[in-house]
């Protein structure tokens, strides 16, 4: 049997070596309220980190990006009138470390379907499947 600390070295070098976010696979989720003319939609993805979150909200108040939702042939439904990171997110999607949690308003009277597709900037288009409730 061995001893405590050698168990806890174990243990240690587990957790160091297999991260939390490892274990975790790629999600991109969304879940969308109505509130008037206005679709509010908190989107879960592992596709953008929070800093690159970040930097595309401060491009997105510079009028240098935009957000859209589009259809599956790319025509935009949406673009959004509000874009606002909220938290990292410890899954992550590809080579990314993390994902991020977003808070987006779109001007529509639209409703996403069980799937979303929304355009993060020019580099990152993303589909999202709608949450379970």
């Amino acid at each position: 049997m061995p001893s405590y600390a050698t168990r806890l070295i174990l243990t240690a070098l587990v957790i160091l070596v297999f991260p939390a976010s490892a274990f975790a696979a790629c999600m991109n989720k969304f879940v969308a309220r109505t509130e008037g003319n206005k679709k509010v939609v908190t989107l879960l993805t592992g596709s953008i980190t929070f800093q690159e979150a970040q930097e595309l909200s401060k491009n997105i108040q510079s009028k240098k990006a935009i957000v859209e939702w589009v259809d599956d042939k790319g025509k935009a439904i949406a673009t959004a009138a509000e874009f606002q990171p909220v938290r990292p997110m410890p899954v992550a999607c590809g080579d990314k470390p993390s994902g991020a949690v977003l808070n987006v308003v779109f001007l529509t009277f639209a409703n996403p379907s069980k799937a979303m597709t929304v355009k993060l900037g020019e580099a990152t288009t993303v589909t999202f499947s709608e949450q379970d409730k």
